[in-house]
């Protein structure tokens, strides 16, 4: 047991039990970033005694993958650190993911020297929750576009069936060359290509990609998958869906489910605002820039109401009809945006309505 701790436990044993009977993890710090006492939950979750934590500093033992964190910084500049967060390790090699709550000043609190209380929660339960959150609202997507893809499917089989039986009809036919033989297979095997796409696209998209590790896209193949997943709702909507990039080519490190995911909702949110305007069109413009690729995605509407573009990323928060929307939509990208490094925003610099997703090219490791 510490020093401080030993003095609490004689001096204040109500504070001493307060402290080591918390959820929360708590950390008690010095203004050299030594560790003094941390709390009961965080010696039982990461599996370690309190002589691991002891004067240790607290870099040695929170990972800070955005390597953006600085505690002493952030407490004497009074930076907000309720957005932050980090990991803490375990003594099996893995981590904990956990968020900054707090900082505070505790002035003269042991051996009449100025410390530094940290508190942190454990997000294990809330990622748990969001994974489920975005699940369910892949499912609700794959609910919307469901007619669509019986449709799209039973174009290409129903043509391939036709091919089929004029294949049939050759045999017994003496005029019938090899070319027209061939021609015929090229036709159907194009058809049944069309189809293993639809249904690949589809499969990306309802599988849960949350555990998914980083890898590299092409930007052509990513946009067309996209094209696929939304192309249907777009066509029956009647609603003009123009692409714009430069460099298809162009590679980048995503989790591909969970990305496309993002698209459908904003491109499906633009269906929904523009279903009844006289023109109707979506765009989606992709540069890069830097070490960064810009996706904007803008739309025919007349823009969010200001006093909505405060509210959009919010859970919950909708203004389309009841049972229309979940209003989880626009939060979880963003979630999933910021998980990949980038950012979600609403711009009011257009007439029409216009998000931009900005990622770097190349994931942290």
């Amino acid at each position: 047991m510490s020093d401080l701790s030993e003095s609490l436990k004689i001096n204040n044993p109500g504070a001493f039990s307060v402290l080591h009977s918390m959820v929360n993890y708590l950390f008690i710090i010095d203004f050299k970033g030594n560790t003094l006492l941390t709390s009961q939950s965080v010696l039982e979750d990461t599996n370690r005694g309190h002589t691991f934590y002891e004067n240790k500093n607290y870099k040695d033992y929170l990972v800070d993958k955005a390597n953006s964190f600085n505690l002493l910084e952030s407490f004497l500049l009074m930076k907000p650190q309720n957005d932050i967060e980090l990991e803490i390790s375990t003594d099996n090699g893995q981590t904990i993911p956990i968020r900054v709550l707090s900082t505070t000043l505790l002035k003269e609190f042991h051996n009449k020297e100025d410390l530094i209380l940290f508190l942190c929660s454990d997000l294990r339960l809330q990622k748990k929750a969001q994974a489920s959150l975005l699940q369910s609202n892949k499912m609700a997507s794959l609910g919307e576009m469901s007619s669509g893809l019986a449709h799209e499917l039973n174009n290409p089989l129903t043509i391939m069936d036709g091919q089929l039986r004029r294949l049939k009809d050759y045999l017994d036919d003496e005029d019938v060359t090899k070319e027209m033989m061939n021609e015929l297979i090229d036709k159907t095997q194009r058809n049944l290509g069309r189809a293993v796409k639809i249904i690949k696209s589809f499969r990306s998209i309802s599988r849960k990609g949350d555990k998914d590790p980083f890898l590299p896209v092409v930007l052509e193949d990513f946009i067309s998958e996209v094209k696929e997943l939304t192309e249907k709702r777009l066509e029956s909507n009647f609603i003009d869906f123009q692409v714009h990039l430069k460099e298809k080519d162009l590679e980048f490190q995503c989790k591909k489910s969970s990305l496309l995911q993002v698209f459908i909702n904003l491109i499906n949110n633009a269906v929904d605002a523009i279903e009844k305007c006289d023109e109707k069109w979506v765009k989606l413009h992709v540069i890069k820039k830097h070490d960064k690729i810009i996706f904007t995605i803008m739309d025919s509407g007349e823009g969010v109401r200001l006093e909505n573009q405060v509210k959009l990323f919010e859970p919950f928060f909708t203004t389309k009809d009841i049972g229309k929307g979940t209003g989880l939509g626009l939060s979880i990208s963003k979630g999933i945006v910021e998980e990949h490094g980038g950012t979600l925003d609403y711009t009011n610099s257009m007439k029409n309505s216009c998000f931009i997703i900005t990622m770097p090219l190349e994931q942290k490791s």
